[in-house]
């Protein structure tokens, strides 16, 4: 996934940073097909949402033991 951002520490366009946040957010959700999925790897990252899906076998944020896999500003 490729979002356009440069980065350095000179230049910090919100405009595009929040751009490239929806994005990123967007293909969460398409990855996902969650938004509370989503939202959690948008927080913790896609493959440590990947790992407790395959972990698991639970696809629902709801059903997951979010207490053992998820830090928790996460849950």
């Amino acid at each position: 996934m490729c979002y356009a951002l440069r980065v350095d520490n000179e230049i910090d366009d919100p405009i595009k940073s929040t751009n490239a946040a929806v994005q990123y957010l967007h293909d969460l959700y398409d990855m996902f097909h969650d938004w509370s999925l989503a939202f959690a790897a948008y927080n913790v990252g896609e493959n440590r949402v990947q790992d407790v899906i395959e972990r698991t076998g639970i696809r629902r944020f709801t059903e997951m033991p979010q207490k053992q896999y998820f830090p928790r500003k996460t849950i």
